[in-house]
């Protein structure tokens, strides 16, 4: 009875203990005295799960699945912790499967289960799952749980999935971030630009209130840069883009994930250019645990980039070794890795094998993408067949009526010199957008290149009706009504200048329009500004005012007067001057060089001009031979010399004697 009353009171007395640390989170002394717990009362199932506990706040989930593997009677109700631990061990696929089978109803399991969703790329379980969670919640994960909530908006939008629930900027540089990200997943980056740059600031501000170190604040604000980088790359500057993503890099963001984004921007802007750079940056694509930190959609866009760049350095084995495993793991890209291949055989082995390989695609497939059949399209074309090219374009159904299609066939067309077929085309595009009712902007694109082309052939009329209609549509676009002046100036002068009264007046008051009209103002500007009205020209040759470059010290300059010309008094105006009258005689075309009598050589004469056959003697330096107690050539009594310096020096003074 003692020893039974001592057990009891040894249990007590270690629960105290398990109690009283995890009220510290003091986990190492919690999970020692578990195990001393265990170690002395094995069946204890409430010991059991305070371990299991400790283990997770220590971050030890491989520990505790093993606990909980040798254990099954114990953890029979542990199967959210078990759940919860195969998360963090990114075995995500088992942590649904216990999570299914759990008898459990709680919204820990519910949130749980959306961030498994989140992690399987099931965006549209976990929208609305985290949507539930946030209705029957009310604590203080409330803010949390809606930055979680436009994180997985983002992730709807980026995946071609529309989702319109309205967000506004938060409290919080998180949810600034992830609205960014929304607004980068409908397309508009310049909004999201300025939503990421106000996120960025506000990220810094409020770590440096919290005492956080300067690098960590470097770190913490790396994801918002690159996503900021990601924005100047779409918006075409790659130059910042670029800037960007290396200072990122520089910072070494302890999330791998990141620096594999910012890794393969940087290869997607170097291209075929900078090889070494874009092969350190594929080191850092392909470190260990980067597949765990990104999105399958990003994973697949990074495999697409190094095939690229394999195809792009020559590399033609390693291309198709990385196409094939690419089509392995992910079947959707089928269409991008027939095109890379497609390249690489029309660099091996010929065009013709390289189009039997898209045509073999397209015949397994009728109703493959359009990109694939553009694809045959352009080995066709690289090939020399134009009419083929033609051809296949002509025969892509609906989408032969696509702007970009329809300008593809204009241009061959008009390469062909057929320009009736290409305006037929047009016509045929415009035609058909009318009976749908569909593409606005389209149909505006295909105005535009309709207009060019009539207006070229001289068809004035048929451009006033296209120029009217789209007129009727834009009212304000005084772009299309410009042209709709122009073009009524070759048919009807008096409603041209009707329309033209509808023009905004341009601000040409102060201009002169005698000097526009003259053609000086294109041989000389200066000489036709002199003319612009309002201009003064001064009218006093003595005096102008001329400041320095800070613009004081203002003074008094002469104006200098120009010289005249000096004409000879004997001069023959009826006469040309002889163009080689500045040339030497040896230099001008009828100089006539004497013969020597030794060997018939041409003896040229290059020296001074007038000196005499005496006179050259003198300066003739080869004959004079210095003896060894003459002076050398420069005197120090000859006068002052000049140093390198700039600076005479008395050349007749003494040297100082050293003593």
């Amino acid at each position: 009875m003692g020893d039974q009353m001592e057990k009891q009171k040894r249990r007590a007395t270690l629960y105290g203990e398990v109690y009283r640390f995890s009220q510290n989170s003091d986990y190492d002394k919690m999970l020692k005295s578990c195990n001393r717990l265990l170690h002395e009362f094995p069946e204890e199932e409430t010991a059991f799960e305070s371990k299991i506990v400790a283990c997770i706040q220590l971050s030890k989930f491989k520990e505790a699945l093993e606990f909980i593997g040798r254990n099954p009677k114990l953890s029979k109700n542990l199967s959210f912790e078990q759940a919860y631990c195969c998360y963090r061990q990114n075995d995500v696929v088992q942590a649904e499967k216990l999570l299914r089978n759990s008898s459990e109803e709680s919204g820990r399991k519910t949130e749980l289960l959306a961030q498994i969703y989140y992690r399987l790329e099931e965006y549209e379980k976990c929208y609305d799952l985290y949507r539930q969670v946030i209705k029957n919640s009310n604590d203080e994960w409330e803010s949390e749980r809606q930055t979680n909530l436009v994180a997985i908006s983002a992730c709807l939008n980026m995946s071609g999935i529309e989702n319109n629930l309205p967000h506004a900027k938060g409290d919080t540089f998180e949810l600034d971030y992830n609205v960014g990200c929304v607004l980068v997943g409908k397309g508009q980056y310049a909004e999201a630009e300025s939503v990421l740059l106000d996120a960025e600031k506000e990220c810094v501000q409020t770590l440096e209130e919290d005492g956080v170190p300067e690098e960590e604040i470097e770190d913490e604000v790396s994801i918002i840069r690159v996503q900021r980088g990601y924005c100047a790359q779409k918006l075409g500057r790659t130059k910042e883009a670029m800037h960007i993503y290396t200072k990122s890099l520089k910072v070494k963001p302890s999330d791998i994930g990141l620096a594999a984004v910012a890794a393969n921007n940087i290869l997607s802007l170097n291209r075929d250019q900078n090889i070494f750079d874009s092969k350190k940056r594929i080191k850092t694509i392909n470190a260990d645990g980067v597949e765990n930190r990104i999105t399958r959609r990003q994973l697949c866009s990074m495999r697409v980039n190094q095939c690229l760049f394999s195809l792009h350095t020559n590399q033609y084995d390693a291309c198709q070794k990385l196409c094939a495993e690419l089509l392995e793991s992910n079947p959707e890209v089928k269409e991008e890795v027939i095109l890379i291949k497609a390249a690489v055989v029309a660099k091996t082995e010929g065009i013709e094998a390289a189009k039997k390989l898209i045509e073999k695609t397209i015949s397994e497939n009728p109703q493959a993408a359009l990109r694939v059949r553009l694809g045959l399209v352009q080995q066709v074309l690289r090939g020399g067949k134009r009419q083929e090219a033609i051809d296949l374009l002509r025969n892509l159904g609906k989408d032969k009526y696509l702007p970009g299609v329809v300008s593809a066939i204009v241009t061959l067309y008009q390469a062909d010199g057929d320009r009736n077929a290409a305006a037929k085309l047009i016509r045929e595009a415009i035609q058909y957008y009318r009976q749908n009712q569909i593409g606005k902007e389209n149909m505006s694109v295909l105005w535009q290149q309709a207009v060019a082309l009539m207006m070229e052939q001289g068809d004035y009329s048929e451009a006033v009706k296209s120029l009217e209609e789209q007129y009727k549509l834009q009212p304000d676009n005084m772009g299309i009504l410009a042209q709709l002046v122009i073009a009524y100036a070759k048919l009807d002068l008096s409603k041209a200048e009707q329309l033209s009264k509808r023009l905004p007046n341009p601000a040409f008051e102060s201009l002169d329009i005698a000097t526009l009209e003259s053609p000086s103002w294109q041989v000389n500007l200066k000489l036709a500004k002199k003319t612009l009205k309002g201009e003064s020209v001064p009218t006093s040759p003595v005096k102008q005012v001329e400041a320095d470059a800070t613009g004081e010290n203002l003074k008094q300059v002469k104006k200098k007067k120009k010289k005249k010309r000096h004409i000879p008094a004997n001069l023959d105006p009826t006469i040309t001057p002889d163009p080689e009258r500045w040339l030497p005689k040896y230099e001008r075309s009828g100089y006539k060089p004497r013969k020597t009598r030794s060997k018939g050589k041409v003896d040229v004469g290059k020296g001074t001009q007038g000196a005499t056959s005496e006179a050259a003697a003198q300066f003739d330096m080869s004959a004079k031979v210095r003896s060894p107690n003459q002076a050398p050539d420069n005197p120090a009594g000859d006068g002052p010399a000049v140093s390198a310096a700039g600076y005479r020096k008395d050349a007749n003074k003494k040297k100082k004697k050293k003593r």
